[in-house]
């Protein structure tokens, strides 16, 4: 008596095909979020240059109104040497005069802030950067 066993299966290409869908769509998934990524990092590169350049021009602006200040309380100090100001007028005067530096100082302080996280954006903040401003602020 011979025999002869046969198994052949009728399909088995089922796991194969599914498998390869599934890698498909992951590699789809993946490339999906590094265009996110891209597109995120590059939209906060753009706002992080814009917040320097803006802080820039409001440090200038600032120090445009600081000497404007600076000229009116001088010549409010005049006023009241001359008598035609009072000494309420001069104290009004030296509080804008203190509200121009506080704005300044704030638009500095944003401005520097702007820097840095442009810097983190771009991948370039680096330690030393993080010293030199803390050292300027201990001093």
């Amino acid at each position: 008596m011979v025999g002869v066993r046969l198994r052949v299966p009728l399909f088995e290409g089922g796991k194969v095909k599914s498998e390869t869908r599934e890698a498909i769509s992951q590699y789809d998934k993946s490339f999906q979020e590094l265009e996110y990524v891209k597109r995120k990092v590059a939209q906060e590169a753009r706002v992080a240059f814009l917040d320097v350049t803006t802080g820039i021009a409001r440090i200038d602006a600032f120090g445009q109104a600081l000497s404007s200040t600076k000229l009116q309380l001088e010549s409010t100090k005049l006023g009241l040497e001359v008598g035609v100001r009072t000494a309420v007028d001069v104290l009004n005067a030296e509080t804008l005069l203190a509200e121009a530096r506080r704005d300044m100082f704030g638009a500095i302080y944003d401005a520097i802030l702007a820097k840095f996280r442009l810097q983190a954006v771009t991948g370039r903040l680096v330690e030393s950067d993080l010293v030199a401003i803390n050292d300027l602020f201990v001093e």
